[in-house]
């Protein structure tokens, strides 16, 4: 490597890496998402799926338990040392979020029927996020995994 040459991704330190910006990014929004649903009864999310019975509930518990998966994959594989590593994350990152696109356009389908003011707002946000998430997937498995 010259000099003038940019580094490879696998010489780049790890907390620059686009694909760690891009997962936290999405994580952070399924970890609102699934907040807002479990600690404001009021809230939009929180009514969308509470109208949605036992399969919103059931979709809030996944998405919460995806989103946990996901936060402690970024926290030990890359922002710890190498010591400690989960490896089941890094080679099924594709399918986790191409599960979490999933799980946002259910949302988005079973708030199709919400009539309430402004909530066409909050079913867009789903499904662009689950746009976001399922780009981010197929990318992911495009490019071989995380460090493809």
């Amino acid at each position: 490597m010259t000099p003038d040459a940019p580094p490879v991704a696998g010489q780049r330190h790890r907390m620059l890496r686009y694909g760690l910006i891009a997962r936290v990014v999405l994580l952070t929004q399924a970890g609102t998402t699934a907040a807002l649903a479990w600690a404001s009864p009021g809230s939009l999310s929180a009514q969308l799926l509470e109208a949605g019975g036992e399969i919103g509930r059931g979709v809030l518990l996944l998405m919460t338990t995806m989103v946990a998966i996901g936060w402690l994959d970024v926290i030990v594989n890359d922002c710890l040392s190498r010591r400690w590593t989960l490896p089941f994350t890094e080679a099924h990152e594709h399918s986790a979020y191409l599960g979490l696109g999933a799980l946002y356009w259910m949302q988005a389908m079973a708030g199709a029927g919400m009539v309430s003011q402004g909530g066409w707002v909050l079913l867009l946000h789903y499904v662009v996020m689950g746009a976001a998430c399922c780009w981010f997937g197929w990318t992911s498995a495009m490019r071989g995994g995380r460090h493809g």
